[in-house]
């Protein structure tokens, strides 16, 4: 017996994003993300990811 997949696009990446972060900003921060990521022709989501990366590599040294 054959196993169907589900429909809709496969996760990016070897790792499945199933963690959350909730972020509360300022109505101007968001806007001010926004049109970061979008000046970066990113998503909103992958512009944070970034900066958070960037941020805690150099903190934590990895």
């Amino acid at each position: 017996m054959e196993t169907k997949r589900a429909p809709g696009r496969p996760p990016k990446g070897g790792e499945s994003q199933t963690a959350r972060i909730h972020l509360r900003a300022e109505p101007s921060e968001k806007n001010r993300y926004e049109r970061a990521a979008s000046k970066a022709g990113v998503s909103l989501a992958d512009w944070i990811k970034a900066r958070l990366n960037r941020a805690a590599k150099r903190e934590v040294g990895e």
